[in-house]
């Protein structure tokens, strides 16, 4: 057995109960002996992707529902925070009508396809940088709109103040969304990739 498959048995049977954490009685040769008798069944619980928690046909959702949480999170800080309003309960009751409105927008908008139908208005090529930064483009412009407008009007209703307060904070909320946007895709997708591994 490598080293590699050795540590993720012990990580396994460490899990499930099998072997104690902390055993100052456990030998090194009952460790071993452990381990090598229970390398088969931890090599299938590996294959069979028993640890990854999604399918790989729940993508698109998982991804929605990460991106929309942190999107919806990192909007909320700054908008409190720059309206001088920042608790971590207005925070919280920020968060949750944020984080709605994304996760709906998310799952009706096909975000992904428009982004890259923008982007590709200018460069042809999907693996160029710019064509990134384009597509992130479009993305955060519709989600930024539509999410800061929505969430505003929750919080001030019909007052005729809404359209002058929202045009008045939209430019420098999109220049943060679109910074915090660029950032997070990646570290986003690398996640859901991981977490939808099973095969289905």
């Amino acid at each position: 057995m490598q080293t590699a498959e050795i540590a993720f048995c012990v990580k396994v049977l460490q899990q499930s109960g099998s072997v104690s954490r902390n055993d100052p009685d456990l030998q090194f040769s009952e460790l071993a002996w452990t381990v090598i008798t229970n390398a088969g069944h931890c090599k299938k619980m590996k294959e069979e992707g028993e640890f990854v928690m999604f399918k790989k046909s729940d993508f698109g959702i998982v991804f929605n529902t990460l991106f929309s949480l942190a999107f919806a999170a990192a909007l909320t800080l700054f908008v409190k925070y720059t309206g001088g309003s920042l608790t971590f309960e207005s925070f919280c009751m920020g968060l949750v009508p944020a984080f709605a409105i994304n996760f709906t927008l998310g799952s009706y908008i096909p975000l992904l396809k428009v982004g890259n139908a923008f982007a590709s208005l200018f460069v042809k090529d999907e693996k160029h940088p710019a064509f990134y930064f384009l597509r992130m483009l479009a993305i955060v412009v519709i989600m930024t709109i539509l999410m800061s407008f929505l969430c505003m009007f929750y919080e001030m209703g019909f007052n005729p103040a809404l359209p002058i307060a929202f045009a008045s904070s939209l430019p420098l909320t999109l220049v943060y969304a679109y910074v915090v946007a660029c950032i997070i895709f990646p570290f986003l997708l690398k996640a859901t990739q991981a977490l939808c591994a099973k095969e289905g």
